[in-house]
């Protein structure tokens, strides 16, 4: 038997095969960052603003940078809202220095959809100490000159150290001023291979810096030699004549 269609249901077939074909096309994702983007150059302590712009995804977003061309990242924020198809986020830029910076946004429930800068950015750190900055050996009593380059800082400082690898920190100076980037320490009687020394602005604590690696302090007068365990023979006699003996007397001096 041969049934008929409607007319009217005939002008519906091409609306319903559209739908199904629409059904079938996967819906296009992007993100695409606008900000920074390459070649911007921001100081350290600074609040700056990361831009993006997306394209069907969800609404929540991941933020991360990289120091190191991508190698490593560091998170910024997660499941951070932005809706109607842009989003900017207020970065606190970290206090560090370097030529090779990255930003990268992903989209939070689908971090296979992302963008990163196109290029590296510049990060200039606030503080960057230069001396000591690791395998220094200074001399307790000896003066030592503290040096640090800035950028945009109060110039009164807060200078400390540490004999334990930055476990905890002992005050030099506080609140000490100077545009110079320079202090004269005067090296303390406290011996340690584990010493760090940070400079940090006393106006801003976001503006610091530490040592990149361990020092040392040493004694003012430090016995090298003998300085344990060595055996040495004993010289008998009179006028420094040596008498031959039989036997070898030894002593030990305690470390």
């Amino acid at each position: 038997m041969l049934i008929k269609t409607p007319n009217s249901m005939k002008k519906l077939f091409p609306l319903f095969a559209g739908f199904l074909c629409l059904a079938n096309v996967a819906i296009s994702q992007s993100i695409t960052v606008t900000v920074p983007n390459g070649g911007e150059s921001w100081t350290g302590c600074s609040t700056q603003n990361i831009t993006w712009t997306f394209s069907g995804t969800g609404t929540l977003f991941s933020i991360d940078y990289s120091t190191d061309g991508g190698t490593t990242w560091a998170s910024v924020t997660s499941f951070y809202s932005a809706t109607g198809g842009s989003g900017s986020f207020a970065w606190l830029v970290p206090s560090i220095g370097s030529t090779n910076c990255l930003v990268r946004v992903k989209d939070s429930n689908d971090p296979a959809t992302d963008d990163v800068s196109n290029t590296t950015f510049t990060i200039i750190a606030p503080i960057l100490l230069t001396s000591p900055n690791g395998s220094e050996s200074l001399g307790a009593g000896a003066t030592h000159i503290v040096t640090w380059t800035e950028v945009g800082t109060s110039n009164f400082y807060d200078i400390d150290y540490s004999i334990d690898a930055g476990a905890s920190w002992i005050v030099i100076a506080n609140n000490y001023n100077t545009i110079t980037a320079t202090y004269n320490w005067t090296i303390p009687n406290n011996p340690s291979a584990t010493c760090l020394l940070r400079v940090t602005d006393a106006n801003d604590i976001c503006m610091t810096d530490e040592s990149d690696n361990l020092f040392t302090i040493i004694n003012d007068l430090a016995v090298t030699s003998p300085n344990g365990a060595e055996s040495y023979q004993a010289v008998v006699g009179t006028q420094g004549n040596i008498i031959n003996m039989n036997t070898t007397t030894t002593y030990t001096v305690n470390s």
